[in-house]
């Protein structure tokens, strides 16, 4: 799902000042999960970053530097959505110097409006709690502002909290299957994410329709077993490229495998990681230019794609499909 698919339910909320959406406060990813921040800022294509605490340096640090839109969320005053997809944090945001991977990680970040004169403003947070109670507030009759205001944190910072990122492999007797997740990344360059869908493990496939040709798309796939270890993750899927024939209109098509995998050796016994991911990059302005011969103009390029996961003890878990076209 589009993890920004709430930005327009959360904008009224803080009319008063910019805040963070998601993530919440108690959130607990692996250390090794891309984090989606976003939420609303206070003035339209603001300059904003997400700082993490090194946990060796005592200091925040900026992970993220990025400018919010225009996108107009709310008015009186205006506040104007932003967001900033897939961000890693590093081991030393998770754990202080000397930990190992067998050590709980705590991520505490802040998110950050530039207002000039180098001074930085740092944006409202709520954890599920406050999220849950300005909903209650709303739907008793009170103004969105107010709700906000009332349900946000006192300290405007999020603490993550991400389990050990490894555990004693189990190779038999271990009947958990691991999670499961694939996502899509739609960006306007190889490096910028602009929207990010995903589907895990028992959810319902995804299908998304008319992409930008303009547009990069990076495949993820993302297995975990939080007390018997990953063996493998693996991408599989097809993207046909669509070319219809200038003379006559007839169509061909030419199919592009889409796989990649990673895999660590495990032992029974012996410490491996919880979680695994591997990608692909699916370059489809390559592909909408280059793919069809000459007499031949792109139509379009239907995809799908899933992932797979196994755990040390050999299960195997198969996420929902995500289907996408790009015209």
């Amino acid at each position: 799902m589009k993890r920004s698919s709430h930005l327009v339910l959360f904008a009224s909320i803080l009319a008063s000042g910019a805040c963070v959406m998601s993530p919440n406060w108690g959130d607990d990813p692996t250390r090794r999960d891309p984090i989606d921040f976003d939420g609303v800022a206070s003035q339209a294509n603001a300059s904003m970053r997400v700082q993490a605490w090194n946990h060796g340096l005592s200091a925040y640090e900026t992970v993220a530097s990025f400018v919010g839109t225009d996108d107009l969320s709310a008015v009186d005053p205006d506040i104007y959505a932003w967001q900033r997809l897939g961000v890693r944090l590093a081991d030393r945001y998770w754990i202080p110097p000397g930990g190992s991977c067998r050590d709980p990680g705590m991520a505490l970040l802040r998110v950050q409006e530039y207002k000039g004169n180098d001074t930085w403003s740092d944006l409202a947070t709520f954890d599920q709690a406050g999220e849950d109670c300005v909903w209650e507030r709303i739907a008793d009759g009170s103004h969105p502002v107010g709700a906000g205001n009332a349900c946000k944190r006192s300290e405007p910072t999020i603490v993550l909290f991400a389990p050990p990122q490894c555990v004693p492999a189990k190779t038999s007797g271990d009947s958990t299957a691991p999670g499961v997740t694939i996502r899509l990344m739609n960006s306007s360059s190889v490096v910028t994410a602009t929207a990010a869908y995903e589907r895990t493990s028992g959810q319902s496939d995804l299908t998304l329709s008319y992409l930008s040709r303009s547009s990069y798309l990076t495949a993820y796939g993302i297995a975990r077993d939080l007390d018997g270890a990953v063996r493998n993750v693996e991408i599989a899927g097809d993207t046909r490229v669509v070319c219809r024939n200038t003379s006559n209109g007839t169509l061909t098509i030419y199919p592009f495998h889409v796989n990649a995998s990673r895999s660590q050796t495990v032992t029974s016994g012996t410490y491996a990681e919880v979680s695994l991911e591997t990608s692909r990059l699916i370059n489809v302005p390559g592909l909408a230019a280059s793919t069809c011969p000459s007499g031949w103009t792109f139509q379009e390029i239907q995809g799908t794609l899933f992932a797979a996961g196994t755990n040390a003890a050999g299960a195997v878990t198969v996420s929902p499909q995500i289907r996408f076209t790009v015209r």
